[in-house]
């Protein structure tokens, strides 16, 4: 099967609605790295905690707000977007990313939550434009793209039932990009463009009127095991 050398924008685990007085009110950014954060910032009156550091090729951050825990993970901005010569975002591949994160299963499965997400923007880049449009005729069979289109964008929502009993949504969306960029001493300065495909992914359970009653950690693990099938397999 090919493996397609998909790279990391930003990743990203949502617990929406989470149970009040539950482990989520203690949870931090050293209950998945056995370390502490390098920022901190807090507003005690609004129930507001942001937490993050460096890890793998980013920055790793835990935002913490009443009913609401998000673990995002993102590129480090001036090391990628101060790069004339490569502009194009990149915190590491998909594949690898995901592995270390399954380390993160176990802690994020003491968040007791009504809704889910695992999220993700990707990039595949590739030498032209019209390179991308032949991935994306991979990716998406049932879409006819004719050889004078462009700008073509697609947002699909997929529903499927986790191997869990619950049901999921698969949210899509596809596109190509053409990524420059910006001299900041002589703006006028032109840089060829690097181009890719993109993928947004959003893996989620459907709003729910009480917490999901299963094992959190192996829905963490099919959430981004159902992402990294659409990324190898398009959304088919």
């Amino acid at each position: 099967m090919t493996t397609f050398p998909w790279q990391v924008e930003a990743l990203r685990f949502s617990f929406i609605n989470l149970v009040p007085g539950s482990d989520s009110d203690s949870f931090r950014w050293s209950s998945l790295i056995p370390a502490e954060p390098d920022s901190v910032t807090t507003k005690k009156a609004h129930g507001i905690l942001a937490e993050q550091g460096s890890w793998l090729k980013g920055t790793l951050a835990v935002n913490r707000q009443p009913g609401r825990v998000d673990v995002i993970y993102t590129i480090n901005q001036p090391e990628s977007f101060l790069v004339l010569e490569n502009p194009l975002p990149n915190a590491g591949s998909f594949e690898e990313v995901v592995a270390a994160c399954a380390g993160f299963a176990k802690p994020l499965g003491s968040l007791s939550a009504s809704r889910i997400a695992f999220g993700a923007v990707l990039l595949l880049p590739v030498e032209k434009t019209a390179d991308g449009y032949e991935y994306l005729r991979k990716f998406l069979p049932f879409i006819k793209l004719e050889e004078d289109m462009s700008d073509f964008f697609l947002q699909i929502n997929r529903r499927r039932n986790s191997d869990l009993g619950v049901q999921i949504n698969e949210l899509t969306k596809w596109g190509c990009v053409d990524v420059r960029g910006v001299n900041i001493v002589d703006p006028d300065m032109r840089t060829p463009g690097v181009f890719a495909v993109r993928l947004e992914l959003d893996i989620n359970t459907p709003e729910s009127p009480t917490p999901l009653e299963l094992d959190v950690s192996k829905l963490i693990l099919e959430l981004m095991g159902r992402g990294s099938s659409i990324a190898q397999n398009g959304a088919v």
